[in-house]
């Protein structure tokens, strides 16, 4: 992995579209975003056939096809920018096979709600409980209509597999108030499934 400082200033000669500098930035990025790449399949069952090579490739095109008229800040920003962008297109190739997004979501928030070691004392819904779709859907469209910018945060990190920094960047908002959204955003919906 190449310094942060590095990449900002192969970024900003992106920015102002220096000869060479997606080039640049191609051969600096290249073996973090293949690396994302194979991390996001893994977590998609229904996909398993496609390449991460092939979903960088499309990742980049996405990035930098068009003109993008916001300029990258920094690392961070791009790295959540290019996550985001991997999730974006193995969201519609689900789609494109006929796999329902709030079946995506509903798949990964079970991963994030059953119990772990790194959510010690959290009241967790049972696991009957989570396993039953029409709940789960339920309580993020509750979370959506009364939260928007929670649930935002809870999608970012659960499909698109940002972290708390990442959706900070993203969401231009503190990092401690991306934790706390996501954190509200587990416990709500821990609590509305529980509730049924």
């Amino acid at each position: 992995m190449r310094p942060a400082g590095e990449i900002t200033v192969i970024l900003r000669k992106v920015n102002d579209r220096h000869d060479g500098a997606l080039s640049e930035l191609w051969d600096a990025c290249y073996r973090e975003i293949h690396s994302m790449s194979r991390h996001a399949l893994g977590r998609w069952r229904t996909l398993s056939e496609l390449q991460p090579t092939v979903v960088l490739h499309e990742a980049f095109v996405k990035l930098h096809g068009g003109r993008s008229s916001t300029p990258w800040q920094n690392r961070v920003h791009y790295f959540g920018s290019a996550k985001n962008a991997i999730a974006q297109i193995l969201t519609d190739e689900s789609r494109r096979r006929g796999v329902r997004e709030d079946t995506i979501v509903q798949e990964r928030l079970r991963e994030h709600l059953r119990p772990s070691e790194a959510q010690p004392g959290r009241a967790l819904p049972a696991a009957e409980m989570l396993d039953d779709s029409a709940l789960l859907e339920r309580a993020f469209t509750e979370l959506r209509r009364d939260y928007a910018r929670v649930a935002e945060v809870v999608h970012l990190r659960v499909i698109s597999d940002l972290t708390i920094e990442e959706i900070a960047e993203q969401l231009g908002v503190s990092r401690r108030t991306a934790q706390s959204d996501w954190s509200f955003g587990l416990a709500f919906l821990a609590e509305r499934v529980n509730a049924q």
